[in-house]
């Protein structure tokens, strides 16, 4: 046997992708679209009746088959839907069955996810293929409720009413099962649907029958691809449940006759009993978990179908769930005390920039040693003694802090202009320096208030 994978495109104006993966006899030239000997007759204009009930976000279409009428059912999506796009899967049995399905349910996956609805269509008559695509196809998550999964096959009733009723793929989501009816002469088909929450407990309900006479005709009040869920007609869902506060609680309580329970209480519980009356159903036994992921694989092996708990949004754990919608976001924050001011030295030094700070240092320097040049010649001998840069440095310095020149200056008009100029710009600095102060006396500055994690992580807060 020899494997090869074929890439093809459908002669659909809008086809999207075809996978061909068989194994198949090197005789066989043209074998991958010959149909079973002996085929679905009329699986064509069935597959267009039920099409033509799909909406026009589901006309994206992904058919895994063996080799059954694959032709036919790719005509009639071209023939009802029109401009379908369509990715194929066709396996041909062989001693690397579940290997080669399960590569391509990955595949198939990727496909599924970038189109907003999907319907899925598996076409055979081997009730093995059915199965381990049922069984693969839950493992790899390919269908989730938007997607619709259509059954083609044609098997004794039994038979399929096994698949329908052991296979979650089947039994829970959103699948229709057509089967050939054999027990009559005339070509006729069933529709078949699982209602696992019906009044009457759990059971297969034939929705439809088609025949080539009178075409669909429904036998209930359901519509082709019902919706189970909207009313569990008062059936008991088992719960896991991991105490985790303030999501789940657990408190003790006694009852009138003595007996003592644990009673369930807290958000968590509060939105799944909201849930539980609008959709009929109670909660039933609660499994317990001593750790977190105890209570994941309740629900994983099916033995609990709901959980209430919270779940972040994260990348690695996309790769384990399907997130569909939030019943309640919640966000991770954090506060903190508004800090104390305490007294600094620094305090004096915010009333002006640092590049006025900087200029003033500059003028200390400049005018002084100016001052003093100018001024040491002209100055008379008995003052010109005492005379010397420091005392130039305390002069301009005094007169920057609001005091009085205690020199008696020279009549020359250069001096004069220096110190009238040097005066001017001290009281506008100190001007503009008291009136800031008073100002950040009065409404003290506190620290650049923390907004992001990185902003408490460069803070010194424990």
């Amino acid at each position: 046997m020899a494997r090869r994978v074929l890439l093809a495109a459908l002669v659909f104006p809008r086809a999207a992708l075809v996978f061909l993966a068989a194994a198949a006899q090197a005789a066989t030239g043209n074998a991958l679209l010959a149909p079973a000997p002996d085929g679905l007759p009329g699986v064509g204009k069935v597959l267009g009746a039920v099409m033509a009930t799909v909406p026009p976000e589901s006309n994206s279409f992904i058919v895994f088959t063996d080799g059954t009428d694959t032709n036919v059912v790719l005509k009639s999506l071209g023939d009802a839907v029109g401009h379908p796009s369509v990715a194929v899967m066709e396996l041909l049995s062989d001693r690397e069955l579940n290997a080669t399905m399960k590569r391509l349910i990955r595949h198939a996956r990727e496909v599924r996810k970038s189109f907003r609805g999907v319907t899925v269509i598996v076409v055979s008559q081997d009730l093995e293929f059915l199965s381990a695509f049922a069984e693969l196809a839950d493992a790899g998550r390919l269908a989730v409720w938007e997607n619709r999964v259509l059954v083609v096959t044609r098997l004794e009733r039994q038979q399929f009413l096994g698949l329908m009723k052991n296979l979650w793929l089947f039994s829970m989501l959103n699948t229709m099962l057509v089967n050939m009816d054999d027990a009559i002469s005339d070509m006729r088909y069933g529709l078949y649907s699982h209602f696992q929450y019906g009044p009457g407990g759990a059971q297969t309900v034939r929705v439809a029958t088609w025949t080539p006479r009178r075409g669909m005709v429904l036998l209930t009040q359901h519509p082709l691809f019902p919706e189970k869920y909207t009313n569990f007609h008062g059936a008991a869902l088992p719960i896991a449940i991991w105490p985790f506060e303030p999501v789940v609680m657990e408190e003790k309580v006694v009852a009138p006759n003595g007996t003592e329970y644990t009673r369930l209480y807290g958000r968590g519980i509060r939105i799944l009993e909201a849930i539980a009356g609008h959709l009929n159903f109670a909660i039933g036994e609660a499994l317990p978990a001593k750790i977190a992921k105890d209570r994941m694989d309740h629900v994983l092996y099916r033995r609990a179908l709901i959980s209430p708990q919270k779940l972040a949004l994260l990348p690695h754990l996309a790769l384990h769930y399907d997130f569909t919608f939030m019943i309640e976001e919640a966000t991770l924050t954090f506060c903190m005390a508004k800090p104390e001011l305490k007294p600094r030295w620094q305090n004096l030094y915010y009333p002006l920039g640092e590049r006025v700070w900087a200029s003033i240092m500059a003028l200390l320097v400049i005018v002084p040693a100016t001052f003093f040049l100018l001024t040491k010649s002209r100055l008379r001998s008995e003052v010109k003694e005492r005379f010397s840069p420091l005392v130039a440095t305390e002069q301009v310095l005094g007169t920057l802090l609001g005091q009085n020149f205690s020199l008696q200056l020279p009549t020359m008009s250069s001096t004069r202009i220096l110190v009238a100029s040097w005066l001017v710009v001290a009281f506008i600095l100190g001007s503009a320096y008291r009136g800031n102060l008073t100002a950040f006396l009065t409404i003290p500055k506190y620290p650049q208030r923390v907004e992001s994690l990185r902003d408490l992580l460069q803070t010194s807060a424990k």
